[in-house]
Protein backbone atom coordinates (compact mmCIF):
# COMPACT_ATOMS: atom_id res chain seq x y z
CA UNK A 1 0.00 0.00 0.00
CA UNK A 2 2.29 2.42 0.71
CA UNK A 3 6.14 2.50 1.14
CA UNK A 4 7.76 -0.33 3.06
CA UNK A 5 9.94 1.37 5.42
CA UNK A 6 7.47 4.00 6.57
CA UNK A 7 5.07 1.67 6.70
CA UNK A 8 6.79 -0.71 9.18
CA UNK A 9 7.49 1.92 11.63
CA UNK A 10 4.27 2.92 11.50
CA UNK A 11 3.23 -0.57 12.11
CA UNK A 12 5.51 -1.02 14.67
CA UNK A 13 4.05 1.72 17.26
CA UNK A 14 0.46 -0.84 17.77
CA UNK A 15 3.94 -3.08 19.72
CA UNK A 16 5.58 0.20 21.73
CA UNK A 17 5.35 0.36 25.19
CA UNK A 18 6.23 3.40 27.28
CA UNK A 19 6.45 6.99 27.03
CA UNK A 20 9.79 7.13 24.80
CA UNK A 21 10.70 5.57 21.33
CA UNK A 22 14.23 5.30 20.33
CA UNK A 23 13.85 4.90 16.20
CA UNK A 24 16.66 2.90 14.71
CA UNK A 25 17.35 2.26 11.03
CA UNK A 26 18.54 -1.86 10.10
CA UNK A 27 21.48 -0.11 9.41
CA UNK A 28 22.08 1.38 12.93
CA UNK A 29 24.44 0.62 15.79
CA UNK A 30 23.66 1.26 19.59
CA UNK A 31 26.76 0.73 21.68
CA UNK A 32 26.74 -0.39 25.00
CA UNK A 33 28.31 2.65 26.53
CA UNK A 34 25.88 5.06 25.30
CA UNK A 35 22.87 3.07 26.64
CA UNK A 36 24.34 3.24 30.31
CA UNK A 37 23.49 7.22 29.34
CA UNK A 38 19.93 6.61 28.96
CA UNK A 39 18.21 7.50 31.87
CA UNK A 40 19.07 11.02 31.28
CA UNK A 41 17.22 11.29 28.44
CA UNK A 42 14.54 10.70 30.39
CA UNK A 43 15.05 14.04 31.74
CA UNK A 44 14.71 16.19 28.56
CA UNK A 45 11.15 14.69 27.83
CA UNK A 46 9.93 15.20 31.80
CA UNK A 47 10.34 19.37 31.52
CA UNK A 48 6.67 20.49 30.98
CA UNK A 49 6.58 18.08 27.35
CA UNK A 50 9.46 20.73 26.20
CA UNK A 51 10.60 18.73 23.94
CA UNK A 52 9.18 15.93 21.27
CA UNK A 53 12.37 14.66 19.38
CA UNK A 54 15.86 14.27 20.40
CA UNK A 55 18.07 13.93 17.60
CA UNK A 56 21.92 12.38 18.14
CA UNK A 57 25.21 12.22 16.71
CA UNK A 58 26.26 9.25 14.53
CA UNK A 59 29.45 7.89 13.78
CA UNK A 60 29.91 6.11 10.48
CA UNK A 61 31.51 2.71 10.67
CA UNK A 62 31.51 2.14 7.07
CA UNK A 63 34.24 5.10 6.57
CA UNK A 64 37.13 2.62 6.02
CA UNK A 65 35.43 0.60 3.69
CA UNK A 66 36.00 2.37 0.40
CA UNK A 67 36.39 5.78 -0.89
CA UNK A 68 32.65 6.03 -1.31
CA UNK A 69 32.40 5.19 2.18
CA UNK A 70 35.17 7.55 3.29
CA UNK A 71 32.78 10.56 1.03
CA UNK A 72 29.54 9.29 2.56
CA UNK A 73 31.04 9.61 6.07
CA UNK A 74 32.43 12.79 5.52
CA UNK A 75 28.42 14.03 4.16
CA UNK A 76 26.55 12.40 6.78
CA UNK A 77 29.35 14.09 9.51
CA UNK A 78 28.35 17.76 7.92
CA UNK A 79 24.51 17.05 7.83
CA UNK A 80 23.93 15.16 10.82
CA UNK A 81 26.81 16.95 13.31
CA UNK A 82 27.15 20.31 12.05
CA UNK A 83 24.50 21.49 10.09
CA UNK A 84 22.13 20.08 12.89
CA UNK A 85 23.93 21.94 15.82
CA UNK A 86 23.27 24.96 13.45
CA UNK A 87 19.56 24.52 13.06
CA UNK A 88 18.85 23.08 16.78
CA UNK A 89 20.86 25.77 18.52
CA UNK A 90 20.71 28.79 16.39
CA UNK A 91 17.35 28.50 14.57
CA UNK A 92 15.16 25.94 16.56
CA UNK A 93 14.13 24.34 13.40
CA UNK A 94 15.74 20.84 13.68
CA UNK A 95 13.19 18.51 12.43
CA UNK A 96 13.25 14.81 12.47
CA UNK A 97 15.73 13.97 9.90
CA UNK A 98 16.15 10.36 10.11
CA UNK A 99 17.45 8.21 13.21
CA UNK A 100 18.51 7.33 16.01
CA UNK A 101 16.03 9.67 17.46
CA UNK A 102 14.04 9.44 20.17
CA UNK A 103 10.66 10.86 20.22
CA UNK A 104 7.62 11.12 22.61
CA UNK A 105 5.57 8.17 22.05
CA UNK A 106 2.17 10.01 23.35
CA UNK A 107 2.32 12.45 20.82
CA UNK A 108 3.33 10.48 17.54
CA UNK A 109 0.61 8.16 17.98
CA UNK A 110 -1.30 11.38 18.18
CA UNK A 111 0.40 12.51 14.73
CA UNK A 112 -0.56 9.60 12.46
CA UNK A 113 2.69 7.81 13.17
CA UNK A 114 6.32 7.54 12.58
CA UNK A 115 6.96 7.88 8.89
CA UNK A 116 4.42 9.07 5.85
CA UNK A 117 4.30 6.23 3.53
CA UNK A 118 3.12 7.84 0.20
CA UNK A 119 6.18 7.39 -2.23
CA UNK A 120 4.39 10.38 -4.40
CA UNK A 121 4.45 12.89 -1.90
CA UNK A 122 6.70 11.58 0.85
CA UNK A 123 9.79 10.82 -0.61
CA UNK A 124 12.04 11.65 2.32
CA UNK A 125 9.35 10.23 4.63
CA UNK A 126 11.33 11.12 8.11
CA UNK A 127 10.96 14.63 8.16
CA UNK A 128 7.44 14.95 7.76
CA UNK A 129 7.59 13.94 11.49
CA UNK A 130 9.51 17.18 12.37
CA UNK A 131 6.69 19.09 10.43
CA UNK A 132 3.84 17.76 12.58
CA UNK A 133 5.51 18.51 16.08
CA UNK A 134 6.38 22.15 14.61
CA UNK A 135 3.19 22.49 13.76
CA UNK A 136 1.87 21.56 16.75
CA UNK A 137 4.65 23.93 18.43
CA UNK A 138 6.62 21.13 20.00
CA UNK A 139 10.23 20.94 21.10
CA UNK A 140 12.61 19.36 18.74
CA UNK A 141 16.47 19.62 19.95
CA UNK A 142 19.93 17.87 19.12
CA UNK A 143 21.92 16.56 21.85
CA UNK A 144 26.08 16.40 21.83
CA UNK A 145 26.41 13.60 24.84
CA UNK A 146 25.40 10.55 22.61
CA UNK A 147 26.16 9.29 19.34
CA UNK A 148 24.48 5.94 17.83
CA UNK A 149 26.97 3.92 14.93
CA UNK A 150 25.22 3.85 11.57
CA UNK A 151 26.28 1.97 8.46
CA UNK A 152 26.39 4.13 4.95
CA UNK A 153 27.02 3.05 1.34
CA UNK A 154 30.33 2.01 0.37
CA UNK A 155 29.59 1.60 -3.76
CA UNK A 156 29.60 4.32 -6.06
CA UNK A 157 26.06 3.10 -7.55
CA UNK A 158 24.23 2.97 -3.85
CA UNK A 159 25.83 6.51 -2.67
CA UNK A 160 23.73 7.44 -6.01
CA UNK A 161 20.25 6.27 -5.41
CA UNK A 162 20.79 7.35 -1.74
CA UNK A 163 21.82 10.86 -2.94
CA UNK A 164 19.03 11.32 -5.70
CA UNK A 165 16.22 10.25 -3.38
CA UNK A 166 17.16 13.23 -0.93
CA UNK A 167 17.39 15.72 -4.23
CA UNK A 168 13.89 14.24 -4.81
CA UNK A 169 12.30 14.39 -1.62
CA UNK A 170 13.74 17.40 -1.01
CA UNK A 171 11.79 18.82 -4.38
CA UNK A 172 8.75 17.26 -3.80
CA UNK A 173 8.62 18.02 -0.11
CA UNK A 174 7.84 21.88 -1.62
CA UNK A 175 4.64 20.85 -2.87
CA UNK A 176 2.79 18.92 0.70
CA UNK A 177 0.27 20.13 3.17
CA UNK A 178 2.77 20.36 5.99
CA UNK A 179 4.75 22.72 3.92
CA UNK A 180 1.82 25.01 3.32
CA UNK A 181 0.99 25.02 6.76
CA UNK A 182 4.32 25.78 7.98
CA UNK A 183 4.66 28.87 6.17
CA UNK A 184 1.08 30.03 6.40
CA UNK A 185 1.31 29.52 9.88
CA UNK A 186 2.71 32.24 12.40
CA UNK A 187 2.90 30.06 15.45
CA UNK A 188 5.91 28.07 14.06
CA UNK A 189 8.42 31.36 14.26
CA UNK A 190 11.01 30.78 17.11
CA UNK A 191 9.53 32.65 20.17
CA UNK A 192 12.47 32.09 22.64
Amino acid sequence: IGEPKAENQNNMLVCAWGEIINIMDMNQDAYYCEGTKLPMITTFFNRNGQFSILGFREHIFTNSQSAVGRYMAIAEFSFVTLIQRFLAKLHNVRLHYGHPDMVDAFLIKQTAGVSRGSKQVNVNEDVFLGYEMLLMTKGITFLEFMSFGKGREVDFEGASVFLKKLAAGAAIQLRSRQDLQLYTNQKTVDTR
